[in-house]
């Protein structure tokens, strides 16, 4: 005669949907860049001002590439406006290719905002480029830039931290990162640079994001954590960045190994590089983000703060041309707000205690066959598989149905929720049509005192398994980017090391991974939103599904069969 073993009640059931819904409205509040304060500090950075200097930089619009009549008006206005605010700057001149493949003029500008104490230590460095694109005003790429750094320089002047800091607005950053790249090689300043904060933009308007860091991924984190500032980051971002083709003038900073912080948004995607990238378009509250968020990180690495170097350190710079990448720290935004972070071993102590977690409740789970959990670990395995083949269909099918929109067209938040939803149906698919069709698979069975629905624990046993399994994986290839899949397995195999011989369905260990996966997923659902629209179908269809993984033995505990 075999025993019923305890369901997770109702009202759990509908507690933990309710939670779910929850964390998601409040990740997506909190993942908006906060609505700007005017403050009367006047060392603070100010929205409403840089907005200002955002408003006269740009001027008429009239586009500022280099070579171009505009791109000669740009350069007069900032120099004009520099010297208004009372710093003195400089220009480094030079050649390089311009948009139409020959030799044309480009200057950098240069300014040293005095510090509190004289020091031959390494300097903080501001970098934002000032050209733009043919094709638009460029107001977001980079007209944000130069405004956030000029209200910067108003703001150090104002209150002067101990070390001085080197503003470059570099040139030709549109056409090959020439003014990083030529300041780099023959400007004497670059023997003085210490860290370095980059600002750049892909949009008009979003969170700002940190989203690229120098090598000591640690030391970084420990100040990305410490400033009082809104930042928005995380190490996934870092990761996935390393593996994409993009440059920036930063890139010429981690080519020659110093450390630093690249800040850029990404929302409104369409207007990147068009004639809307107008000053109507960008958001006053993203200008607050970045400017706030590299104003409080230049203050801190002025006071000396870790990652910036000792002299030692950056004789050691000029004569290489790189370090080796110390990746492995996690960090990112706990729901959308503060900054959580640890250690590489700590991901490794956190995968090790999850594989243990979950062959202790197998080996406490004698009613379970070892090929029941084998056979519903490929039944996932097939659904993830589904749900990548879903998502590269549904690419070619976007870009089918809106070919001149695409990768954003109309209502994208429609369609990528869409592709998420599909990865998530696809991944339940293979088990719950096994689960129908097979009876025998959700009897009771009891082995001495531990009961068990066989099929319900199998799956979830399975799927935290696979779960383990997938995150051992992006621990090796991308460690950064491994919290998303970490925590869930952490907490589905935490409970069901504690249910298993309790009487009770394992759907309360789904119901923890799940949370665990919404709370690292959703903050993160914009950022991919805006950073690939709809040509990453199967990456949506995949956060769809790796969601969906753990909840599976949830969905059998309360589908009629």
């Amino acid at each position: 005669m075999s025993t019923r073993p305890a369901p997770l009640e109702r009202p759990w059931r509908l507690a933990t949907l309710v939670l779910c819904w929850l964390m998601i409205v409040w990740c997506v509040q909190e993942s908006a860049p906060p609505h700007p304060q005017d403050p009367t500090d006047p060392a603070r950075f100010s929205a409403r001002r840089a907005h200002e200097e955002l408003v006269r930089f740009v001027g008429d619009g009239t586009p500022r590439s280099v070579g171009s009549a505009g791109h000669g008006a740009a350069k007069e206005r900032l120099l004009s406006r520099l010297r208004e605010i009372g710093a003195a700057p400089t220009t480094h001149r030079f050649f390089a290719r311009g948009w139409n493949r020959s030799a044309v003029e480009m200057h950098n500008i240069l300014v040293e905002v005095p510090g509190r104490e004289a020091t031959e230590a390494p300097l903080p460095v501001l970098w934002a480029h000032w050209d733009g694109v043919p094709s638009g005003p460029a107001a977001g790429d980079n007209g944000v830039g130069v405004a956030c750094a000029l209200e910067s320089i108003r703001a150090l002047v104002a209150n002067p931290p101990p070390r001085a800091v080197l503003v470059v607005f570099t040139d030709g950053e549109e056409v090959g990162l020439w003014g990083a790249r030529r300041f780099a090689e023959e400007h004497p300043w670059w023997m003085r640079a210490g860290a370095i904060v980059n600002l750049d933009a892909r949009g008009s308007s979003g969170p700002a994001i940190l989203f690229e860091t120098g090598a000591d991924a640690a030391a970084h984190a420990r100040l990305i954590a410490a400033v009082d500032a809104p930042v928005c980051s995380t190490s996934l971002a870092a990761e996935a960045y390393r593996l994409m083709p993009n440059n920036t003038d930063f890139t010429v900073a981690v080519r020659t190994g110093r450390p630093g912080f690249n800040i850029a948004f990404i929302g409104s995607p369409r207007n990147y590089h068009t004639a809307n990238d107008r000053v109507d378009q960008v958001e006053i509250a993203t200008i607050g983000q970045m400017g706030s968020t590299a104003l409080a990180l230049l203050r801190s690495l002025a006071a000396g703060s870790p990652p910036m170097p000792t002299s030692g350190d950056h004789a050691a710079w000029t004569r290489t041309s790189g370090v080796p990448l110390q990746r492995g720290t996690v960090w990112f935004n706990a729901l959308g707000g503060p900054i959580v972070r640890w250690d590489g071993w700590i991901s490794i102590a956190l995968l090790v205690l999850s594989v243990l977690g979950t062959v202790a409740a197998v080996r406490r789970c004698s009613d379970v066959p070892l090929c029941a959990i084998l056979r519903d670990a490929l039944l996932l395995l097939a659904g993830l598989a589904l749900a990548a083949s879903i998502g590269w269909t549904f690419s070619i099918v976007s870009r089918w149905i809106a070919p001149d929109s695409f990768p954003w067209p109309a209502a994208t938040s429609a369609w990528v929720l869409m592709a998420v939803a599909l990865g998530a149906v696809a991944t339940w698919a293979p088990r719950l049509i096994a689960w129908r069709l097979n009876p025998r698979s959700g009897v009771t069975a009891t082995a001495g005192s531990v009961p068990a629905v066989v099929g319900l624990w199998s799956t979830m046993i399975a799927a935290n398994a696979l779960s383990i399994l997938l995150a051992a994986v992006v621990l090796i290839i991308a460690p950064g980017a491994v919290y998303p899949l970490l925590l869930p397995a952490v907490a589905g195999s935490a409970v069901l090391l504690l249910i298993v011989g309790r009487a009770r369905l394992p759907d309360a260990a789904a119901c923890a991974a799940v949370l665990l996966a919404i709370a690292a997923w959703a903050p993160l659902e914009g950022m991919f939103h805006d950073a690939f629209g709809t040509a990453l179908g199967i990456v949506s269809c995949l956060r769809g599904a790796l969601v969906a993984l753990p909840a599976t033995a949830l969905i059998m505990s309360v589908s009629p069969r």
